[in-house]
């Protein structure tokens, strides 16, 4: 019969590794411990599967759809305290050295799993009070059948602050038991099962810092996006407000728009009927106004009319009163003509008269002496007598 476990653990790789990686927390360093006796051997069972693990841990990880390449572990039913990764204060100069201890066991029925297996990474440093320790911890492993309901990320506090490495880890390992191996794997040299632990390791090493590599990226990315959704949460709550204060305005100018609504319709039929009794007072108007309009331009006819009488009755006297103008002209000019003839005659006639008055006063004279011879020859006759 094959254990539960045994056939979970053989089915996922992490939790195998996981399951057979006990990492203690030591204050100091740790260096490679060498096995010296038949009790610090590994046996034939617990080193292949190990190796089986390793195996397909690499094949897992070099597979760009497996699930382990985003470091997006499945832990389902997992709390998310699952993990916890301390740090300490260590100068940024200090090149960290990955120091790995393994206990192992061989796996049988009677054999517990840990649920809180250790990682610890120490820098190597001949300080003792610099040593900064990343310590993973799991409180909780279940079965692969378990997997897949829920997904949790790995969180890591003061991890970022750490000093990236500038060259190549020394990893320094220790292989033992906690307790009496069995006789059975005796036959396997204790050099060849540390050279193949040692490379399974490395490799599993490099995996797990590649990992980490991704899991710092992924958390800061992750708290990149907490402090975002903090920042939206905050803008959202405070858009919130607003949008409740918007909305209370838009009530109140919603209720002030209705009364001035009402206020302006009672205002529009007012006006309205004031507008139809000024439109009826415009009828009213425009009517007089076209009848004026027509009297007007009656009106105006019969004055153009007679100013068209009138122009000719003017015409007519002026044309009349020139020709009496020129008929008096020429009557003038006829008369003035006349007068200097008269004027003429007269002065003939004048010439006459004093030729004639010569001649009347030569003749009065004449008559006077005859009167007076007459008178002398009467005085001397005697008066004559008439005869019946």
């Amino acid at each position: 019969m094959t254990d539960p476990k045994k056939k979970n653990l053989s089915e996922d790789p992490m939790a195998a590794l996981l399951a057979e990686l006990n990492l203690t927390e030591n204050g100091g360093d740790l260096s490679a411990e060498k096995p010296g006796n038949s009790e610090d051997l590994i046996e034939l069972g617990e080193v292949s599967a190990v190796s089986h693990s390793v195996d397909d841990l690499n094949e897992n990880f070099e597979d760009e759809n497996s699930d382990f390449g985003l470091l997006d572990l499945n832990f389902g039913a997992a709390k998310e305290d699952a993990f916890e990764i301390k740090l300490a204060a260590e100068p940024e100069e200090i090149i960290p050295v990955l120091e790995v201890a393994i206990i192992t066991e061989p796996l049988s029925e009677d054999i517990e799993i840990k649920n809180e297996p250790t990682l610890e990474f120490q820098p190597k440093s001949s300080d003792e009070n610099s040593d900064r320790t990343v310590a993973i911890s799991r409180t909780q492993l279940t079965a692969a059948s378990d997997y897949g309901t829920g997904d949790r990320t790995v969180a890591v506090a003061g991890y970022s602050n750490r000093s990236q490495p500038t060259s190549d880890e020394n990893v320094k390992i220790s292989v033992g038991q906690s307790a009496g191996g069995s006789s059975s794997y005796g036959g396997w040299g204790s050099t060849d099962s540390n050279l193949a632990q040692a490379e399974n390791l490395k490799m599993a090493q490099s995996k797990i810092l590649e990992l980490e590599r991704e899991n710092e990226k992924l958390r800061r990315q992750n708290e990149e996006l907490i402090s975002a959704s903090e920042i939206i949460r905050e803008r959202s709550d405070l858009l919130t407000a607003q949008v409740y204060e918007y909305k209370n305005d838009r009530e109140a100018l919603e209720s002030s728009f209705k009364n001035e609504m009402a206020l302006i319709k009672s205002q529009l039929n007012r006006k309205d009927a004031e507008l139809q009794k000024a439109q009826m007072k415009i009828d009213e108007l425009d009517s007089r106004l076209k009848f004026d309009m027509k009297k007007i331009r009656i009106r105006e006819r019969e004055l153009e009319n007679r100013l068209e009488l009138i122009r000719a009755e003017k015409n007519a006297l002026v044309r009349i009163k020139d020709e009496q103008i020129l008929e008096s002209r020429r009557k003038m000019d006829q008369l003035q003509l006349e007068v200097d003839s008269f004027r003429q005659k007269c002065v003939e006639l004048n010439r006459v008269i004093e030729t004639n008055q010569d001649s009347f006063k030569r003749t009065t004279r004449a008559l006077r002496l005859a009167m007076a011879n007459l008178e002398l020859q009467e005085e001397n006759k005697f008066p004559l007598k008439k005869v019946d």
